[in-house]
């Protein structure tokens, strides 16, 4: 049975990367973005206290736990190995989902992505007059918004029966004295408005939370239509003779066509191009599309594995090169680039203000 302390990267996977072992207790390197490097008990690393709910919210630890064992007997005959070779089978697909669904990784790409945008609206909306503008916009440009919002409205005061031509009268009466009700709408719910974003925000963690947990519930903890989306990829097994390979706490990094660049797997722009999951620090993942795309070399997963990643990556040695991977941690992390957060700042612009910029 799963305990409080639950681990968003599975523990048999990060043993791949021991830096030495003590009483059949292993130990890896952690390295963090500001911190010096510190060797730690795996059993104290990736985990956050009921991360998928308590055993009386949700199962989901349970299931994990339980999947675990197949996966990491898998996992473990791969690490024997000391060749290179082709795999078959929907193993790979089945883990490289479950890692990606599972991950602390993605529930935090859903609630940074929300808060960004959440605050670009509450800029953009920062008095009852930009409140008022938006409003009158909408009702000018949008008709159809401010009449679904009256019909939901007299659905719930009208009583059942009420005539569908009466109502369809009364809404169009009622649109007419919008335009005189706007100003002091605006100023009577600025506060309200206001305050209910950075509520929001405030909340989102465990709003986020809550909505992972249930979609796992609901989906599993192996997606099909996630698995699909992997199964179409050639996968093999690389194994290098000497320790190479740091594990990120994004866990599989995957670069998408056709410009071939390191993302996030959530929101990200493309298709499937390579991915690559390190289980040790001599053996690695790779699937790859059916397009004949070269291999990046293993420095450069690393500094992807580095740089997607939030918080920190492990690694079975501490060396120089650790050292300036770590500098790079969580400078592309972020699902949301300087670019788009433009983008949808001008979008709004336009939608809500009728403003070209």
């Amino acid at each position: 049975m799963a305990g409080s302390r639950q681990h968003f990267l599975p523990r048999f996977l990060k043993k791949g990367f021991y830096s030495k072992v003590r009483k059949n207790e292993y130990f890896t390197w952690v390295f963090t973005k500001e911190g010096k490097p510190y060797e730690a008990n795996l059993r104290n690393i990736g985990l956050e206290k009921f991360f998928y709910g308590k055993p009386e919210e949700s199962s989901i630890d349970d299931d994990i736990t339980n999947q675990e064992e197949i996966y990491s007997k898998e996992i473990n005959s791969l690490r024997l190995l000391n060749a290179s070779c082709h795999l078959n089978g929907s193993f790979p697909s089945e883990f490289i989902t479950h890692l990606i669904v599972r991950a602390k990784h993605l529930r935090e790409s859903f609630q940074d992505t929300n808060s960004v945008m959440i605050d670009v609206v509450q800029k953009k909306l920062n008095t009852p007059q930009k409140c008022y503008q938006m409003l009158f916009n909408i009702f000018l440009n949008q008709p159809e918004i401010i009449e679904k919002s009256l019909n939901e409205e007299l659905d719930k005061h009208l009583p059942s029966g009420f005539p569908q031509q009466s109502k369809k009268r009364l809404v169009e009466h009622l649109k007419t004295l919008v335009p005189q009700v706007l100003p002091e709408t605006a100023i009577k719910g600025f506060p309200v408005f206001d305050q209910g974003l950075s509520n929001m925000i405030d909340e989102m963690p465990n709003f986020v939370k809550q909505a992972h947990i249930k979609a796992l519930s609901k989906a599993g903890i192996a997606p099909e239509k996630f698995i699909e989306r992997f199964s179409g990829l050639d996968w093999s097994l690389i194994v290098t003779k000497k320790r190479t390979f740091i594990l990120g706490d994004i866990g599989p990094v995957i670069r998408f066509e056709p410009d071939l660049h390191f993302q996030p797997f959530l929101f990200a722009k493309g298709e499937l191009g390579q991915v690559f999951l390190p289980i040790s620090d001599r053996h690695i993942i790779i699937g790859k599309s059916k397009n004949d795309i070269p291999i990046p070399d293993f420095d450069q997963i690393n500094e992807a594995s580095a740089a997607l990643s939030q918080y920190y990556f492990i690694s079975s040695e501490n060396k120089e090169n650790e050292h300036i991977l770590s500098k790079k941690i969580a400078s592309k992390s972020s699902n949301i680039s300087n670019n788009e957060i433009s983008y949808m700042q001008k979008k709004l612009d336009k939608e809500w203000f009728n403003i070209e910029s």
